[in-house]
């Protein structure tokens, strides 16, 4: 288990970013569909909280 080279380090760090865009990604879709299943402030009565949490 010694060093990695060069070569295999970029390999390892592409593949981190692309999980971590990936997770983002899977983040916000997430967030949206939150979003549209709650359906929009103003159809509920506590409407008013939203604007004051902004």
């Amino acid at each position: 288990m010694g060093d990695r080279s060069p070569k295999d380090k970029m390999k390892k760090q592409k593949q981190h970013d692309k999980d971590a865009v990936k997770q983002q990604q899977h983040k916000q879709e997430n967030m949206m569909k939150n979003r549209r299943d709650q359906g929009k402030p103003e159809d509920q009565q506590g409407g008013d909280q939203y604007k004051k949490a902004g």
